[in-house]
């Protein structure tokens, strides 16, 4: 799996398998999507990175 590392927020591209369900910037658009784990990021403007903003909860949590 191909991800970038700034500080302390991952960075993942297009098409990247996601590892957490939950709210993700994109850093080049300044939008967020709903992303889900196991399924792939979404295709954006050449040169973006999603960051994770929320977690998603789960009762218990």
């Amino acid at each position: 799996m191909q991800k970038e590392e700034r500080g302390t927020e991952e960075r993942f591209k297009p098409g990247q398998v996601v590892p957490q369900s939950g709210q993700y910037l994109n850093q080049r658009t300044g939008t967020e999507v709903t992303c889900v784990k196991g399924k792939r990021f979404p295709p954006g403007p050449q040169g973006t990175t999603y960051t994770l903003s929320s977690a998603t909860r789960h009762k218990g949590d």
